[in-house]
């Protein structure tokens, strides 16, 4: 029985770390979402950006919330925010 076809599309992690700063973070996830990489898109390739946020404040955590919800509705891609209550 042949396997599933989503086990053979390729797969590339991208992790961002982030603190205060939701414009540079825009900027990453734009450059992100306009890259043809292997010339795939959203239904052949597996795509997952992890953004990890070491404490910024919460006017800050709303304009990345904002910016990671952009991203997934522009790319169909996976994105996981991880956000720690205090700079480590």
């Amino acid at each position: 029985m042949p396997a599933p076809p989503n086990l053979f599309r390729p797969v590339l992690d991208v992790l961002i770390p982030h603190y205060r700063n939701p414009d540079g973070l825009a900027q990453s996830l734009q450059s992100i979402a306009d890259q043809d990489w292997l010339g795939t898109d959203a239904t052949t390739a597996r795509l997952r950006v992890i953004v990890l946020d070491d404490g910024s404040d919460a006017a800050d955590m709303t304009q990345v919330e904002a910016h990671c919800a952009a991203f997934r509705a522009q790319s169909g891609q996976v994105l996981d925010l991880v956000h720690e209550a205090q700079n480590r």
